[in-house]
């Protein structure tokens, strides 16, 4: 029997509790703990430093990652320790990018290290921002929480952040979820290269005769495959690919499952009297991916 989100939610509940207990350890940081290995097994991040931030001037920051390619991963957790599930609204989550935006911002341009105790990780963290100033060319945030939002309000628009391309994620409970019970395979991700990149590409028809799949033949420009790796990490390559990319990267948490990428199609629909007439693939077959 599927389990429902409400008996997930106090499971997941439960298990934090007694890896805090265990752990000796706060239920914050185990929370995150538990999030970043699986976003990690789902290939979205390559690691994870737990470092928790907040300032009352509304600045805050729950972990982060660095990559060798000028990425920045920064994390901010919706977590109070609930002990029943509620539902978090869009305002609670553009108020939620609000705050680690502050302590990006601030930490790039307005020197927020020099405020801070130089022993604390929040030092270290702001810090290298400002150390790394003109070498971060992708801020990815990451929104964590053990609320439930709309599947409407985890897909957002891209933005821009002190002049970097930054891209936004939320994972909530239902998306812990999801990706638990579905071990061994990989969310899928929904590309419309229209919108990100003004145009689509080109493919070939690859399938022959009337009875066999429809399969099509796509040679993805080097620019947007690096673009595309460069936002949603190894989500969206194969080993292979993201090989390729980063041939002397280290996971902190081992190797990484084989992950895949979904491009939404335009296709032209066909009729059941149509597909009894279908001709072989030609030059005139030639569609374009969204």
């Amino acid at each position: 029997m599927d389990q429902s989100l409400e008996e997930f939610f106090h499971d997941f509940r439960q298990e934090l509790l007694a890896g805090a207990e265990a752990n000796g350890s706060f239920q914050l940081s185990e929370f995150m703990d538990a999030v970043s290995r699986e976003l990690i097994d789902t290939g979205f991040v390559e690691g994870f430093e737990f470092c928790h931030f907040r300032a009352q001037r509304g600045m805050r920051v729950d972990g982060y990652w660095f990559d060798d390619e000028g990425n920045l991963d920064l994390f901010v957790a919706d977590f109070e320790c609930r002990a029943e599930l509620e539902s978090l609204t869009r305002t609670e989550v553009d108020a939620a990018f609000k705050r680690v935006i502050g302590f990006f911002e601030a930490s790039l341009t307005k020197g927020l290290h020099a405020e801070l105790e130089p022993t604390a990780p929040e030092y270290g963290l702001a810090r290298q921002i400002a150390d790394r100033k003109g070498l971060i060319r992708q801020l990815n945030l990451y929104l964590v929480s053990q609320r439930g939002v709309s599947d409407r309000i985890q897909v957002l628009d891209d933005s821009v952040t002190a002049g970097i391309p930054t891209s936004f994620h939320v994972w909530d409970i239902s998306r812990l979820q999801r990706q638990r019970t579905s071990r061994g395979h990989k969310e899928a991700l929904d590309i419309d290269l229209k919108q990100m990149f003004g145009t689509g590409i080109a493919c070939l028809p690859a399938h022959l005769g009337d009875d066999t799949f429809p399969s099509y033949l796509v040679v993805m420009p080097a620019d947007i495959l690096a673009n595309l790796y460069g936002r949603y990490g190894g989500a969206s390559s194969s080993r292979t690919s993201a090989a390729f990319f980063r041939p002397a990267r280290r996971s902190i948490r081992g190797p990484k499952p084989r992950s895949s990428m979904n491009l939404t199609c335009s296709l032209p629909t066909t009729t059941a009297s149509q597909q009894q007439h279908r001709r072989s693939p030609s030059k005139q077959d030639e569609t374009a991916l969204r």
